[in-house]
């Protein structure tokens, strides 16, 4: 039986009761999707205008952020051929069609979450020259391709070396199936384990800063943002385990795929995180013109005053940004070979290799 549509009135978009739940889908895939975009256009922002030129983490992040639209158009689709509506109304064509798009749209939603992890290592291997440091985000970034080549043969092959949607008596086909419960615990498990890794990476780079501990809050922030994913992820599979015994698959789906929407543009945001600062300088304190031109940093350049006039001091003032390594090395040695004067200057991680852009090297500073 159909909504009564009074006349004169043109029907709903979608319905929402007991017996249909797609417009959540479309409501959380959406906003999430406004969100990421937004996001990502503050951080092109930044990139382009505030801090040029574009680094190969920012193609990356373009990459995850493309394969996102056309996961979350696949996911409407799906609500569009009956996603979200109780089996008992849907043609069997109906839940071939949903079955076989939800199985490609959980297979971008892993791609886009992958891609997001390797911009957050590309950002870590921007950020400092050491090596050792260097390693370990490399062979974090190997097991995080491991995790999403094994996480795509585990959703796009069944037990039965078929695909997943095919025919009704499989051993692997719908949600209400052990087999399947077991496999997204790996997926997610192997997620998790990886997000710990980066968070990891985060704290062993900040412990080898010599800063003030509320100068690397700020900095850490930006790294810790990602840590609400593992919540995510766990919601994803406390739902999908309380649903496995519905026998309307096509509505007891309907949360998991939200929190995995949830999860997947989240991540998309967070690797944006690093240009919000820059941003809301230039929007904010600048009344809309950029002030200091590195990613890291948000406020204008300053040139501390030398109080000191005499000619025997021998102080210098350090007035312009030194590039990565020069200022992981100097940091590392707890500040020698940095003369700094007598006012404080904040200590900001900046990109390597624009140290001739954005001052003298810093052998002729000092």
């Amino acid at each position: 039986m159909g909504v009564y549509v009074p006349s004169g009135y043109a029907p709903p978009f979608q319905v929402v009761d007991d017996q249909h739940h797609g417009a959540w889908i479309i409501i959380v895939g959406a906003l999430g999707l406004v969100v990421s975009l937004v996001s990502f256009l503050i951080r092109l922002y930044v990139r382009l205008v505030l801090s040029p030129p574009l680094a190969y983490d920012d193609f990356v992040l373009l990459g995850a952020t493309i394969v996102a639209i056309v996961q979350t158009s696949l996911l409407f689709t799906a609500v569009s051929q009956g996603f979200g509506t109780s089996i008992d109304l849907l043609q069997d064509n109906q839940v071939y069609k949903i079955q076989t798009l939800i199985t490609i749209s959980d297979i971008l939603t892993l791609i886009t979450i992958y891609i997001s992890k390797c911009c957050v290592v590309g950002i870590h291997l921007r950020l400092t020259p050491q090596k050792l440091h260097n390693r370990i985000s490399r062979v974090t970034l190997a097991l995080c391709t491991a995790w999403i080549i094994t996480a795509v043969f585990i959703i796009a092959i069944n037990c039965e070396l078929n695909r997943p949607w095919k025919g009704a008596g499989g051993q692997c086909v719908n949600l209400a199936n052990q087999t399947q419960l077991q496999r997204w615990q790996f997926i997610v498990s192997m997620d998790i384990l990886t997000e710990i890794l980066l968070f990891a990476l985060a704290v062993t780079l900040l412990s080898g800063l010599f800063m003030p501990l509320k100068r690397k809050i700020p900095i850490g922030f930006a790294f810790f943002f990602r840590l609400p994913l593992i919540i995510f992820s766990i919601f994803h599979i406390y739902i999908l385990n309380r649903n496995i015994a519905s026998p309307d698959s096509t509505l007891a789906a309907v949360p998991p795929i939200m929190w995995s929407q949830v999860e997947l543009n989240y991540a998309l945001v967070a690797c944006s995180v690093f240009c919000l600062r820059p941003f809301m300088a230039a929007v904010s304190t600048n009344y809309g013109t950029a002030g200091d031109t590195n990613l890291e940093s948000g406020s204008a350049s300053r040139t501390p005053k030398d109080h000191s006039s005499s000619s025997r001091s021998g102080t210098r003032v350090l007035s312009s940004t030194v590039d990565g390594g020069d200022l992981w090395r100097s940091l590392r040695g707890g500040g020698r070979g940095l003369q700094a004067g007598p006012v404080e200057r904040d200590i900001e991680l900046v990109q390597r290799g624009q140290s001739e852009d954005a001052g003298p090297r810093r052998d002729e500073m000092l």
